[in-house]
This record gives structure tokens, C-alpha cells and sequence, in this order.
């Protein structure tokens, strides 16, 4: 995915990935992702990441079962941004 996202658009653009991952903060996947210059959007607001994400506990007909988690990230890139603290 990274690869495509890179090859489609220009250095000086913003770029957001927003979607359930399936993988937990600082894990393989996770780290990829950083370590190539992507940021959590909540972790730079919050210097963490959430406790979870999933599971809100609804009642649904084919609702997921799987344990609760952290697995829905908001990450962007852009070169030329500030990151600014509260």
C-alpha cells in the first residue's frame, strides 16, 4: 500500500491514511508505517495511542468477536508540517 501511495502522488502532498488496520500500536505493521514517515494522528495529540478502538460492545447480527483493541488509526505525511503541541 505504501509503495502505491508513494508512486501516485508528489513530495509536497498531504497524504492521510484513515482505516482499521488490524494490527496493534508498535507492532511490525505499525512501526512500518511510521518508520516511512507516516504519524498517528491521535498519538501527536495525546503522546499515545488510544486503549482501544474496537470494541464498542453494540449488539449487531454479524458483529465482529474479536477481543477489544487499537486497530483504527488516522496517519498523514506531509513534509512541510509543523507539528505543534497543546
Amino acid at each position: 500500500m505504501l509503495r502505491w501511495i508513494e508512486l501516485n502522488t508528489q513530495r509536497e502532498d498531504l497524504i492521510i491514511i484513515v482505516g482499521d488496520f488490524n494490527t496493534l500500536p508498535f507492532s511490525a505493521t505499525y512501526n512500518h508505517v511510521i518508520d516511512n514517515g507516516y504519524v498517528s494522528a491521535y498519538y501527536t495529540h495525546n503522546s499515545c495511542e488510544p486503549l482501544k478502538t474496537f470494541h464498542n460492545k453494540m449488539e449487531a447480527p454479524h458483529k465482529d468477536t474479536d477481543d477489544d483493541g487499537t486497530f483504527d488509526y488516522i496517519l498523514y505525511k506531509y513534509p512541510f508540517l509543523i507539528h505543534l503541541k497543546n
